[in-house]
């Protein structure tokens, strides 16, 4: 074999190992955790992390109890009707009311999310008047109590608390 054969040989047993190189790096850098995680029993993962994995058995390393919680109730797969009660609540998602079969448990899971949609747009448009959408009073002075003990925290306004009709959510509200 001449030279110039032998160097062709060389350049082109060169570039396969470069290439390989390049592929196992490639793998190593895919299966290797972002920066902020350790690959131990000590992973900590962030929430939005473990969700986008889509894997609930990351959620057990979240560091946080409630976060742990949160992620496990976000990833859960339902396959009864308290399940889907649970979740759509937590998801604020009516849709997966839906999928609950007792019918009283529908009606309970959509109820539930409307109420919790009217308080949320009350507080947030900082307008109790919106709680007069429910059709009766007693849910109309509930939405009302939860508006007042929301602006009490937003606004770190005691007085707020003696606007709240029910004795015992007052009481808790001036603590």
């Amino acid at each position: 074999m001449d030279k110039e054969a032998k160097s062709v040989i060389f350049i082109s047993l060169l570039i396969i190992i470069v290439a390989f190189g390049l592929v196992f790096m490639q793998s190593k850098i895919h299966s290797t955790p972002p920066k902020n995680q350790v690959q131990m029993s000590t992973i900590t993962y962030s929430y939005i992390e473990v969700i986008e994995s889509n894997n609930i058995n990351n959620c057990q390393y979240l560091d946080d109890k409630n976060l742990i919680e949160s992620c496990n109730l976000k990833l859960k797969i339902c396959n009864s009707d308290d399940c889907y009660l649970d979740k759509a609540r937590f998801e604020q998602d009516e849709r997966l009311c839906f999928k609950i079969e007792d019918t009283n448990k529908i009606a309970l899971c959509s109820a539930a999310i409307k109420r919790s949609t009217i308080l949320q747009s009350a507080v947030i448009d900082n307008d109790i008047t919106i709680c007069n959408n429910f059709e009766d009073q007693s849910s109309i002075d509930h939405c009302q109590d939860n508006f007042y003990i929301a602006k009490r925290y937003n606004e770190n306004d005691l007085t707020q608390c003696e606007l709240i009709k029910n004795e015992v959510i007052k009481n808790e509200c001036l603590k």
